[in-house]
C-alpha cells in the first residue's frame, strides 16, 4: 500500500523546496502535475530516511531487483 502524504507534509516540503521564493504558492504547485509528484516523492523519501534512522527497514520493491533478460 503506497504512503499518501498528508497536506501538512506537503505544504513543508514546498517550504522547503523554496518554490516561495519564485513567487510561487502551494496551490499553483499541487496544480502542476509533475511538481505535485515531485513534492509528494520528497515527502515519501524523508518519511522513508526517518524510518530507515529508526531501525525499521524501507520497503523493498522486487521487481527493482528482478532480470527481465
Amino acid at each position: 500500500m503506497a504512503y499518501t502524504p498528508t497536506t501538512a507534509e506537503l505544504r513543508d516540503a514546498f517550504r522547503r523546496g523554496r518554490l516561495w521564493w519564485l513567487g510561487w504558492t502551494f496551490q499553483k504547485a499541487q496544480s502542476v502535475p509533475y511538481v505535485a509528484q515531485a513534492l509528494a516523492n520528497q515527502v515519501r523519501a524523508e518519511r522513508a530516511r526517518i524510518e530507515q534512522q529508526q531501525g525499521k527497514p524501507a520497503p523493498v520493491q522486487p521487481a527493482l531487483f528482478e532480470r527481465t533478460a
